[in-house]
């Protein structure tokens, strides 16, 4: 300890009332302490964390870095300013205060487990995996060591690993929501989906944690029972206290007023969710939607009579306000058949599409478009995205039409080249989504991984096959090669987790067949 005999009561005291759940006095305490010795490293550390605890990071990170500044070797004081860090997304920065932090406590439980968990949030999963199970070696009782094993298998798809590790946990803390919310999510993951809705009921009945609500919703979403699928799902974003300025909206009609309908989720989500736009025009006198920018033009004209603007985090005012996700609960869906009354929209641009048409003019038909990867920073693009050699196997060496790579980055264009058959790289020439609409028009076939542009091809009603791993988006459901949200589209499912070889086989099948 830093301080003198009264700081020392006073922290003591504002520690008591801090653990009895009096956070006012505590922070009073504290400050008092600070006020009589500005460098009393466990005042700082403990208001510091009481910031983190509130949100207040910027704050948090000013007090526990004080502290630290004053005391680098401190275990609890590293590992606290780690997950400032860490909830700020400054993940490499954590990463290097923790290593620095085990130079002093090389097997300290917490630094070592935090490791794993930033490990696992650069999407380092191996990594993760073998530090975590270096934790729990040496710590055998270190739940939140088993948690985070578990979490990082479950992110691999390791499921017999995840299941073995949330046992591991759950052993010694039966009744913690947080790994009962794991344990669901994995029991998800092997099909178990009753199982997983029998804990997540237990847990929403229990536990106000808007996470546990979400998963309920989307497994429900995923089995096809929207009306309470959806309004689980609405505790995802809190639009009232976001926006308080702006009521929000749940359906009704609003006459003469304005709605704002917030864009969210990805690309696809917003592609996927135009076709509800519409019917929103009669409910209100004006209708605004935000967008990511790259959609801007395309939803712009696929939708006339709405307003987009681009993604901000100063959205246009409005009298009343929803998420673009919350439409089909607005709305009255009850399911998938309620789709047959919204067919996917989007339309592209005219000029662009007659460019398309002389520059693909000369090649011989059949025309595939091509994309086997998403965005690498999406949380499950390990699961769905597939390595450029391994995809490549799914087309045949003798195909009378051409192969389009649609990819844009994460492509090597000199193999392509020289594959047999060859793949002609267009990536280079989609320099926005008006560009990769437009190309989509004249595809006689699409093949993606799940990624926005699968749902583009879907949207202008272009044959499209859609590979799936084993625990895929909720809208594709858990079973089935077809689906409602779009006509022309066909799912190639993975039947193991991280297994692709067999749907690579029954697309190069399926292609031969296209072909002849």
């Amino acid at each position: 300890m830093n301080h003198a005999p009264a700081s020392a009561a006073l922290v003591a005291e504002g520690l008591a009332a801090q653990r009895a759940g009096n956070f006012v006095k505590a922070m009073e305490c504290y400050r008092q302490v600070l006020t009589e010795k500005p460098d009393d490293t466990d005042a700082l550390h403990l208001l510091g964390g009481l910031a983190l605890a509130q949100g207040k990071f910027p704050l948090a990170e000013k007090l526990i870095g004080l502290a630290h500044q004053l005391n680098p070797t401190s275990a609890a004081i590293s590992g606290n300013l780690a997950l400032v860090y860490r909830a700020t997304g400054r993940y490499d920065d954590a990463y290097h205060l923790l290593h620095a932090g085990l130079s002093y406590a090389p097997h300290d439980e917490r630094l070592n487990t935090l490791v794993g968990n930033v490990l696992c949030d650069l999407r380092r999963y191996d990594e993760a995996i073998e530090k975590f199970l270096c934790v729990t070696r040496q710590h055998p009782q270190a739940v939140e060591a088993w948690q985070g094993l578990a979490h990082a298998a479950y992110r691999v798809a390791n499921i017999p690993a995840a299941q073995q590790a949330i046992q591991a946990a759950l052993a010694l803390s039966p009744q913690a929501p947080h790994l009962l919310n794991g344990q669901a999510q994995i029991e998800q993951s092997c099909g178990h989906e009753e199982t997983a809705e029998k804990i997540w009921r237990a847990l929403v009945a229990n536990n106000a944690e808007p996470q546990m609500r979400i998963n309920l919703g989307l497994l429900l979403m995923r089995q096809g029972q929207w009306a309470e699928g959806f309004h689980l799902f609405s505790a995802r974003v809190d639009l009232a206290a976001v926006f308080p300025h702006m009521p929000v909206w749940h359906g009704e009609p609003v006459g003469e007023k304005s709605l704002l309908v917030h864009g969210e989720q990805g690309l696809g989500d917003t592609l996927q969710f135009l076709r509800f736009l519409p019917a929103l025009l009669g409910r209100a006198k004006r209708v605004c939607v935000t967008v990511p920018p790259s959609l801007l033009k395309l939803a712009t004209r696929t939708v006339p009579g709405v307003e987009f603007f681009p993604l901000s985090p100063t959205p246009p005012v409005a009298d009343v306000q929803t998420s673009l996700m919350s439409l089909p609960h607005h709305l009255g869906l009850a399911g998938p058949e309620a789709l047959k009354n919204f067919p996917p929209l989007l339309r592209a641009d005219d000029a662009q599409t007659r460019a398309w048409a002389e520059k693909l003019g000369n090649f011989p038909r059949p025309w595939v478009g091509l994309v086997w990867a998403g965005n690498p920073h999406h949380l499950h693009d390990q699961l769905r995205s597939i390595p450029q050699h391994l995809f490549l196997t799914c087309l045949p060496q003798h195909f009378s039409g051409t192969f389009f790579s649609l990819q844009v980055g994460r492509a090597d264009d000199g193999a392509l080249a020289q594959h047999t058959p060859r793949v002609v790289t267009l990536a280079h020439a989609l320099t926005d989504y008006d560009a990769t609409a437009a190309l989509a028009t004249h595809l006689d076939l699409m093949i993606a991984v799940d990624t926005s542009v699968a749902h583009a091809a879907a949207s202008l009603h272009r044959p499209t096959w859609l590979l799936l791993h084993h625990d895929p988006h909720w809208c594709w459901h858990g079973r089935g090669a077809e689906s409602a949200w779009y006509p022309s589209l066909t799912l190639f499912r993975q039947t193991a987790p991280q297994h692709w070889p067999p749907v690579l086989d029954n697309i190069r099948h399926a292609l031969n067949n296209f072909s002849s």
